[in-house]
């Protein structure tokens, strides 16, 4: 009844969902995702891609102002449908020379890929061992920063624009913060979302 007035608050979502877990793990019950194993079988092969088709000119006009993050060597989804259209998507972002995720970028991406988006080669860094919580699988890592579960809502549009965690920690965080632009390409709206990832940067990162 509570739902149905919109009065419930995410504090008793999260207390019935710990106490859900717990009883789970008392009688031994093991849940799995859907996406992975709920049907019993392997997940379908991706189909082919469709061909690109003409997209209205107003289509276009909204597209045209979308522009691919920094350091992410892939093209737009829409690009090809944009080029059907006889239009070209934007070009990508570049981060300015002062930007702390310029030198992140730069040890990301190849060489080749370097030279591609006009940044400057730089020394090899020394390597070190990695942070063991930065190579965390995504869905993983959403997880385990929230075991309620309501993080893993943002899992399809984080693997949509980036690789791995450490991808993100190299681009996004820097001298103890997290750069709100993660936050707009992983559609992280409400404050207290925020505050989570933040968090965890913080300790772990």
């Amino acid at each position: 009844h509570k739902s149905e007035e919109d009065q419930v608050r995410v504090q008793d979502w999260s207390s019935f969902s710990q106490y859900v877990k717990k009883y789970y793990f008392k009688h031994g019950i093991e849940c799995t995702p859907w996406a992975e194993t709920g049907r019993g079988k392997p997940v379908d092969p991706k189909p082919p891609s469709r061909p690109a088709r003409p997209l209205p000119a107003w289509i276009c006009d909204l597209l045209a102002r979308e522009r691919q993050l920094p350091g992410l060597n892939r093209e737009l989804p829409f690009a090809s449908s944009m080029r059907a259209s006889g239009r070209e998507a934007s070009a990508p972002m570049e981060l300015s020379s002062e930007s702390p995720g310029r030198e992140a970028c730069q040890r990301l991406l190849p060489d080749a890929e370097l030279t591609a988006a006009g940044l400057q080669q730089t020394a090899e860094v020394e390597a070190v061992a990695p942070n063991p919580h930065l190579q965390l699988p995504i869905r993983e890592w959403l997880q385990v920063m929230d075991d309620s579960g309501f993080l893993v809502q943002y899992h399809d549009q984080i693997v949509a624009n980036f690789d791995s965690v450490e991808q993100i920690h190299e681009i996004y965080f820097h001298n103890g913060r997290l750069d709100p632009v993660f936050f707009e390409a992983s559609g992280v709206k409400k404050l207290g979302h925020r505050r989570i990832f933040e968090k965890w940067f913080r300790e772990h990162g």
